[in-house]
Formats: C-alpha cells, structure tokens, sequence
C-alpha cells in the first residue's frame, strides 16, 4: 500500500507541473533514476508490478537480500526471492541495487556468536569467510 500512496502523490506533482501523464521514469529520465524498495509481496501483485514497471528504472530489494534472508543459519543458504526479484529487474531493464551487506535486525544470530554450531571457537577470518558463501 505505502507503494500505491507514494506513486500516486508523485504522479500528481507531476501531473500538476504542466507534465503529459508519463511515468516518473520517463519524466525525470534526463536528471535521475528513480527508485523505489520491492518485496516478494509486491512481486506477487499484479498492481503492484505494473506500477514499478511504469514509474521505476531502479529497484532495491527491501529485506530479500538482507542477510537474514539469504542466509538464516550458518551455511543454510536462500536466495529464492532475491533471485525472483533479480530476474525480474534483469527481464524488463530495470537496475538492481542490493540493500545492505550487514545490518542491526534481520540477521542469523549465528552472525553474532563467537561458536559455530558443534560449540568450537570460531575466529574472525573464519566468520568472514563463511559469509562470503
């Protein structure tokens, strides 16, 4: 819905800017890309999907590519709707931003903890490489 509502405001400015009803894309195409932050739930909106493919020529995946989505637990791995969401991007030409590497909420605990799962200390060098995938 927050998608719907800041579309629909940013149309309107621009409509009332003397504008021919356009896209946001393609009414600010020769200053900037204008994005906007996606989940699976707006990838499974046809509303949804047709608002991004109109007004947007980039894309951030909102918590997809977070890693407590991509990799919940140590060396369990998701990359499903990271995935759904890059093939989408690449599909219909709109740039991929990733979201953040690291961040203060959604991550495995196991980021966190100084041992793996059998209880052995685990040194930083490790942990990095672990993430690396």
């Amino acid at each position: 819905m927050k998608i719907l509502k800041t579309t629909l405001f940013a149309m309107a400015v621009v409509m009332c800017g003397g504008v021919q009803a356009q896209g946001l894309k393609d009414a600010y195409k020769d200053y900037f890309s204008v994005g906007v932050a996606v989940n699976m739930g707006n990838m499974n909106n046809e509303k949804h999907i047709d608002i991004i493919k109109t007004n947007y020529n980039s894309v951030t995946a909102e918590n997809d590519m977070k890693p407590g989505s991509v990799q919940p637990n140590e060396g369990e791995w998701n990359w499903r709707n990271a995935d759904a969401i890059a093939n989408f991007c690449r599909e219909n030409g709109i740039k991929l931003r990733g979201h953040c590497l690291v961040w203060h909420s959604q991550v495995g605990r196991w980021m966190f903890q100084d041992v793996d799962a059998s209880g052995n200390s685990v040194q930083a060098a490790a942990r990095r490489n672990s993430m690396r995938g």
